[in-house]
């Protein structure tokens, strides 16, 4: 499988939505690099498809606010970096 990370719309908060090949340590890993990104997670849904998984966060920013669209590449990059590292 392959890495893919999107965004979406909701009216509280933002849905980050990971597809992935799951790994051991995976949700340990990417919930860590999403606390040092200043994101919290409020509700997360996770699921296992096969030898994938399907992860959506219902996350704001430390200050309770939906996150800027401005930052989405960098938490794309920098969550694609870290599940890179575990694959």
């Amino acid at each position: 499988g392959q890495i893919k990370i999107t965004f979406e719309k909701h009216d509280r908060y933002t849905i980050l939505d990971v597809h992935s090949p799951d790994r051991l340590g995976f949700l340990y890993h990417v919930t860590n690099k999403m606390n040092q990104l200043g994101l919290i997670i409020y509700f997360a849904k996770i699921s296992t498809k096969g030898d994938d998984i399907v992860d959506s966060f219902y996350v704001l920013d430390r200050n309770g606010h939906k996150v800027s669209q401005n930052d989405y590449q960098f938490i794309i990059a920098e969550l694609t970096e870290t599940i890179t590292q575990i694959l």
